[in-house]
């Protein structure tokens, strides 16, 4: 996620070690979220946000299954002010997927988040759900796959932290393209049509998004809304993209999304 900047948010200096083998492999990683100053230089893993590392592997268990175990830790960086922060947050969890050259398509990811941040206990979880068909005889190949995403949340003032944090601020991936929600305190059913007409040179996605929050205090959206007393339904989003390549070095994007609210009531408004 830049934020429109001339780079983005999260720049690394990281070292990584892969092992591989017949299509299996193994990487080990560490590093550094780096802070962002133009006019200083910052040799690698000094003057970080955050430091952590962490295991990501794929197997082939048969010619249906891949399972991709995995591992994440994440602590404080040496900037001023996080280095006297105790930060200890970790994620272990694994993922079932199909092969992507089959038409049955299947995707199981699950997501265990644990340690501790400032002396409070850190236990959540989150998940993504995936199954879908491709029709393959038929013209542009559509694929039409059902998902739901979740992820716990919490209270603030609850004695251990449950709202799922997802590691290192991975994000663009389960929720839509509008970037209204985070993977964070979030129930997420959708319904994906995506297309490949002209022999692949083009890729249509339709997609159907409707974001509701488990737990909805202390929740504010954009500090301009929140969800009524006893409701979860943040609203409807509706999305269209579209990538066309006519020529090996031309590409062309387009994308639109619309969004309908749901259970949500104004906060922070004044009337002009």
């Amino acid at each position: 996620p830049g934020d429109w900047g001339n780079t983005g948010r999260w720049t690394w200096d990281a070292i990584k070690i892969s092992y591989t083998k017949e299509g299996n492999f193994i990487d080990i990683f560490g590093g550094g979220t780096k802070i962002h100053d133009p006019e200083k230089l910052s040799v690698p893993f000094t003057n970080t946000e955050y430091r952590g590392g962490g295991l990501y592997s794929h197997f082939r268990v048969t010619g249906w299954l891949n399972i991709e175990p995995f591992y994440a830790h994440k602590s404080q960086g040496s900037a001023n002010y996080i280095s006297t922060l105790a930060i200890n947050r970790n994620w272990a969890g694994f993922k079932l997927a199909s092969p992507e050259s089959q038409d049955l398509i299947y995707d199981l990811l699950y997501m265990q988040e644990f340690g501790k941040e400032n002396g409070k206990q850190i236990e959540a979880y989150g998940y993504f759900l995936k199954a879908g068909y491709r029709f393959s005889p038929v013209p542009a190949q559509p694929l039409l796959s059902l998902r739901y995403t979740y992820a716990s949340g919490g209270r603030k003032d609850d004695g251990v932290t449950r709202t799922f944090d997802p590691a290192f601020g991975a994000s663009d991936k389960y929720y839509g393209w509008m970037n209204i929600v985070q993977w964070s305190n979030l129930s997420n059913p959708e319904i994906v049509l995506e297309l490949n007409p002209f022999k692949n040179k083009m890729w249509v996605e339709l997609k159907n998004n409707r974001f509701s929050i488990p737990v909805t205090d202390d929740v504010t959206i954009l500090n301009t809304m929140k969800i009524k007393p006893g409701k979860h339904l943040l609203g409807n989003e509706y999305d269209l993209f579209i990538r066309y390549q006519p020529y090996k070095r031309w590409q062309f994007t387009g994308s639109v999304g619309y969004f309908t609210p749901g259970d949500l009531e104004q906060i922070n408004y004044n009337d002009p």
